[in-house]
């Protein structure tokens, strides 16, 4: 798990440092290192400079991981390097500027999550010893609200632009054009990911801290380059948060937190609700995603792996069998698919079913270990 989260955090890393991807020939030469390396007369926006140091500081509390003990110079040396390379790649991508000083902030986030990291090793291995639950279902749950958090924050590049700050505040200006779908949405997504934080690395926190810390993560999304905060999300967070205190536990309202989830999802494939036979159902996966713009294609992406994960997670967890959960969730999102054959402007194909029966086949195995360790817990514990 690991070297996933480690591969996964210099993807995201590469990606941070080439968005958006324009490509652009160009010629190397022993001048494009000069450059990178006279950077004493550099002056950048307090913006980059932050942005720089924040975009290392994953990659720095992997590297202070216990599994990593023995080997930390290794990967300060590592990760100066892969600062280096992506500055150079830059010179190929003319929406970006190569800065040896980005590269010397990049480190400066490095040593920053590795202090951090070593604070937080302790808590994290403390955590995971105590509680058998913890240990079956903290990565599942953990990973399942880190894709809320992605989906807030998409595309995951901070900016402290001005520009962009207006931009992704303004949209507050305007409470003629709220959307009660929008509403629904945000408040599904925080109910989960509230319930979610019962059984992942959250777990022992307060609703207060936890309500605080959801508050932040709302907050800096305007930060975030092409982002925006609208009235919805502030709807939908505060009618979660006043729900919040008493969803937290409990079989009864873990099955209400379901059919919330439930009916978000039905209502989100149904709109605009003008039905109209169109046909053309897509039998080949991903069909209308491969037709446009990729990162466009990611944020949906985004939303619908954690719709259907956090489905499959509570499903099972509530009592449901492997095959109940498959057959349930399943048939209602191909139901939900073939009655988008009657919505313009819709793309009716089997991927989203897929993605369920994906995500319980994922999942299997969590829940097998944990029937098997009898650490499932009662009706009473939920």
């Amino acid at each position: 798990m690991h070297a996933r989260l480690l591969l996964a955090v210099v993807l995201l890393v590469v990606y941070g440092s080439l968005f958006p991807f324009r490509f652009q020939e160009h010629e190397p030469g022993w001048s494009d290192i000069a450059r990178l390396v006279q950077f004493a007369q550099e002056r950048h926006p307090l913006s980059d400079l932050i942005g720089n140091v924040l975009l290392f500081v994953p990659y720095g509390m992997l590297m202070a991981s216990p599994r990593m003990r023995g080997r930390v110079g290794l990967g300060l040396v590592g990760g100066a390097a892969l600062a280096l390379l992506v500055q150079y790649l830059q010179f190929w991508f003319p929406d970006r500027e190569p800065s040896g000083l980005d590269a010397v902030n990049n480190v400066l986030g490095i040593l920053l999550g590795m202090a951090s990291g070593r604070l937080v090793s302790p808590w994290l291995l403390r955590g995971l010893a105590s509680d058998p639950l913890r240990r079956h279902f903290v990565l599942l749950t953990s990973g399942l609200m880190l894709l809320w958090l992605m989906d807030r924050w998409f595309p995951l590049v901070p900016s402290l632009d001005v520009q962009n700050l207006k931009n992704g505040l303004k949209p507050l200006l305007d409470w003629s054009q709220i959307s009660g779908l929008d509403v629904l949405r945000h408040l599904a997504g925080w109910l989960v990911f509230w319930r979610l934080a019962r059984y992942s690395l959250l777990q022992h926190l307060g609703v207060a801290v936890l309500l605080l810390l959801s508050g932040l993560v709302v907050a800096l999304e305007p930060l975030f380059l092409r982002n925006a905060l609208g009235p919805d999300n502030l709807i939908g967070f505060a009618l979660a948060s006043v729900a919040a205190p008493w969803l937290r536990q409990g079989a009864a309202t873990l099955a209400v937190v379901i059919g919330v989830l439930v009916l978000t999802i039905s209502l989100s494939a149904l709109a605009p609700f003008e039905f109209v036979w169109v046909g053309g159902f897509h039998w080949v996966p991903f069909a209308g995603s491969l037709r446009g713009d990729p990162l466009t294609a990611i944020p949906p992406m985004l939303e619908k792996l954690y719709w259907y994960g956090s489905l499959v997670f509570m499903l099972r967890y509530l009592g449901l069998s492997h095959r109940g959960t498959c057959g349930s969730a399943g048939l209602l999102v191909l139901a939900l698919e073939l009655l988008q054959l009657w919505l313009p402007g819709r793309t009716p194909e089997i991927t989203d079913p897929l993605l369920v029966l994906a995500m319980a086949w994922l999942m299997k195995p969590v829940f097998d270990r944990a029937q098997d360790a009898a650490t499932m817990p009662s009706a009473n514990r939920r």
